[in-house]
């Protein structure tokens, strides 16, 4: 078995940062096929020291803190990508809501520039930097969802 193989989430490590640079979008009613509401785009980054994956795992959660979708993107340009794969898509092991594919169509069109994949780049670098300095707080279940409540509490 993988030890630190799970996704944590950025704002956990950087609740600074998180809260000047996560996505957060409102939407009124009828636009981009989305219920109105509050849309945020945690990431989240690979804790395993061993593994070289450049992506992030993006969980869309509404002003409720509902998981809306799970949305895949690799850094990567090159390889599969090149070759017709998708850069973002919806993450096959994750839970998808009803608004799952819009959500994924919004983040493609309207969120993912080049400033985004900037951001997205620098955080994958201070996760990577935590991890090869062997800073892996293990945080279980219970010190995530608190630590998502307290960060949620200043959005909304």
């Amino acid at each position: 078995p993988e030890k630190h193989s799970l996704m944590e989430p950025f704002f956990l490590h950087f609740p600074e940062i998180s809260e000047k640079e996560t996505r957060a979008v409102v939407l009124s009613a009828g636009q981009h096929g989305l219920p109105p509401d509050q849309y945020i785009f945690l990431e989240y980054y690979c804790m395993n020291p061993e593994c070289d994956c450049r992506s992030v795992l993006l969980e869309v959660i509404n002003s409720k803190g509902e998981h809306l979708a799970s949305i895949s993107h690799s850094l990567e340009k090159t390889g599969f990508w090149a070759a017709g794969g998708k850069q973002s898509f919806l993450d096959r092991h994750n839970k998808q809501g009803h608004y799952a594919k819009a959500l994924l169509k919004f983040f493609i069109v309207h969120l993912m520039n080049a400033d985004y994949a900037r951001d997205i780049e620098r955080h994958l670098l201070l996760m990577r930097k935590k991890i090869k300095k062997g800073c892996l707080p293990g945080f279980n279940i219970i010190g995530i969802k608190n630590a998502l409540a307290a960060f949620f509490r200043r959005w909304c």
